[in-house]
This record gives C-alpha cells, structure tokens and sequence, in this order.
C-alpha cells in the first residue's frame, strides 16, 4: 500500500522510498490511466483508433521494460515475444505498430475486427489473422498485470523503469484541471 498519495511530488518522498513510491506511481498510471482509457474507448465505436491506441501502449510498457526512451523494433518485437505470445511480434511490428498507427492502413498480417470472439487469432481466405479488439485488449491485461508484478518484484526491470521515470512523466491523475463553473 501507498504512503504517500498521487499528488505528493516525488521531490518530497523519503529517500528510502522514492523507489517504490516511484513505482507504485507509475503502476498506477499504466494500469489505471493508460490500461484504464484503451477498455474506455474500446466500448464505443472506434475499432481502429482502439488498435492504434493499443500499439502505443505496447511501445509503453516497452519503454518502461527496458529502459529507454526509443523504443525500436528489437525493444517492440521482444516485448511482444514475452508479454504477448500468442501473436506474430513481427505482425505486430509492421501491420499495427508501423502501417496503421503511421499510415492509417493495415498490411499482409492481420484483419481487425470487434465483437467478434470466435474469430480471434483465426486465420481467414485471405491470408490474414484476425484479431478481436476485446481480446486483444483482454491480451494487453494480461501482460500490464505481469509487467506490473515485475516492476515490483525485479530489481533489473524496476532499474529500467526508474531509469526513464526521470527523462519522462507518466500520466497518474488528470492533467489539465479546470476550476469549478
């Protein structure tokens, strides 16, 4: 459990800890902001907007994963090797991540759908896997939830993280607060 709440500037936490509250910090942030607004959005209408949103999580938790602030195509591909199994990482990589986050397009690997379960990870005439939002999305819990236990529990992985907890910010609270009417 926290001592200290999401508004205490880090500045203002006892050395011994500023690690773990740091952590606890972006636990929080990652599951609750980032994790918690992709299951927002993926109960509307927006399937494409929710797989791009997606891919920038994933390249999320690869930076706090491995440490760095530029997260590549070997940081990506890893990640999804470990945390995301089930998938091509290489599909991952190129169809979602590269052509539809940046073109807005979708390549050779994967189709896209929602609210189709029986679908998933289902191969089609044309060639392609498909992928269900909602699953994909269930898949993405699975791997904050591992990554979460080992930003706590690795001191490897939890050094990665702190690493770029000081070149970057993450999203714990609401940014912009606006005063009452």
């Amino acid at each position: 459990m926290a001592k200290y709440s999401l508004d205490t500037p880090l500045s203002e936490l006892s050395p011994e800890d500023r690690d773990d509250e740091s952590i606890n910090i972006l636990c929080v942030g990652l599951k609750q902001r980032a994790y918690g607004e992709i299951q927002d959005l993926t109960r509307g209408d927006t399937v494409l907007a929710s797989f791009m949103v997606c891919c920038c999580f994933i390249e999320q938790m690869a930076t706090y994963r491995y440490g760095t602030t530029n997260v590549g195509s070997k940081e990506f591909i890893e990640f999804a090797k470990e945390y995301l199994p089930a998938y091509d990482p290489f599909g991952l990589r190129n169809d979602l991540r590269n052509k539809l986050v940046h073109n807005y397009a979708l390549g050779r690997k994967y189709a896209l759908t929602a609210r189709n379960h029986e679908l998933h990870l289902e191969g089609i005439r044309s060639g392609k896997q498909v992928i269900n939002l909602e699953n994909f999305v269930a898949d993405l819990g699975d791997a904050i939830n591992r990554l979460v236990t080992q930003l706590r529990d690795d001191p490897g992985i939890k050094k990665n993280a702190l690493k770029v907890m000081h070149k970057i910010h993450v999203i714990s609270k609401n940014i912009i607060e606006l005063p009452p009417a």
